[in-house]
C-alpha cells in the first residue's frame, strides 16, 4: 500500500523487498553461491532517479531507475545477517532523496496490539462501528518479525460488554482456521508472517470501556483499550 498508493513525483518513496531474515527460515527456492550462501533477489521500489544499495554499510552499487516507469530495480545479494539499506537520489545530486533500512530480526519475544482503524480508540455504539486491530509478533527490540509464524495460536479475549469480537484473520491463503470467534468475547488465530487481525464491533445499546487481550504460551500477553460512546 505504501508503494502502490501513489508513486508521486514529489513525495519521497522507497521500499525494499523481501525481508532480511534468511538465517531464520529455509529458502528452498534460493540459488546458492559456491560457499553455499543463499543468493537473495532484492527489489527496491522508488520514485528516485537512481538507487544505491548497501549491505552492512558496504555499497553494492548504484543503478538508474528504468524509464518508462517500471519503478523497481533489483540486485542479487549473497545473504549476510545485519542491515540492508537503499538510498535514492534525484537529478544527479549526491544528496539522499529517500532511504529505507531493513534489519535481521531476533527471535520472537513479545506481542503487540495496534489499532489500525479508526485513528482514535473510540467507537460509536449502534453496531455500525468497528475497530480493525493488528496483532504483531516482535523481537526483544520491539521490531516486527516478518517471518514469525508461532506454532501455537494467539488467544484473544474481550473484557467489557460494550463490544464483541466478530472476526479473526491472518492473511494466510492456505489457513483452514475459522474466521469467526468461539464466542462474542473469545477466539483464537495463528499469526502468519508476524501478523494477525482482530475485528471488534461496538454493541447497539451499550457504552463504556472494553479491553482486548492477546495471549500466547511463550510470548506473553498484551492488551488494547477501546472506548464505546
Amino acid at each position: 500500500r505504501r508503494v502502490h498508493g501513489g508513486l508521486s513525483r514529489d513525495q519521497p518513496i522507497i521500499h525494499i523487498l523481501p525481508h532480511w531474515n534468511w538465517d531464520a527460515i529455509r529458502c528452498d527456492h534460493c540459488r546458492l553461491d559456491e560457499q553455499g550462501t543463499p543468493l537473495i533477489d532484492v527489489w527496491v521500489y522508488s520514485n528516485a532517479d537512481t538507487v544505491e544499495l548497501f549491505l552492512n554499510n558496504q555499497t553494492l552499487g548504484k543503478q538508474s531507475m528504468p524509464i518508462p516507469a517500471c519503478r523497481h530495480i533489483n540486485w542479487t545479494v549473497p545473504y549476510q545477517p545485519g542491515t540492508l539499506t537503499a538510498k535514492g537520489y534525484r537529478n544527479g545530486i549526491n544528496q539522499v532523496f529517500a532511504s529505507e533500512t531493513i534489519e535481521t530480526n531476533g527471535a520472537p519475544s513479545q506481542l503487540e496490539l495496534e489499532l489500525e482503524f479508526p485513528n482514535d480508540p473510540v467507537l460509536s455504539s449502534g453496531k455500525l462501528d468497528v475497530a480493525l486491530v493488528t496483532l504483531k509478533v516482535l523481537d526483544a527490540q520491539g521490531r516486527l518479525i516478518p517471518t514469525a509464524s508461532p506454532q501455537d495460536p494467539i488467544s484473544f479475549t474481550l473484557s467489557g460488554t460494550a463490544a464483541t469480537i466478530i472476526g479473526l484473520g491472518n492473511g494466510d491463503p492456505s489457513s483452514h482456521e475459522s474466521d469467526k470467534p468461539k464466542s462474542p468475547v473469545e477466539g483464537s488465530r495463528s499469526a502468519w508472517n508476524g501478523l494477525a487481525r482482530v475485528v471488534v464491533q461496538a454493541e447497539s445499546d451499550e457504552t463504556g470501556q472494553v479491553t482486548l487481550h492477546a495471549t500466547h504460551p511463550t510470548l506473553g500477553t498484551t492488551s488494547l483499550i477501546l472506548e464505546v460512546v
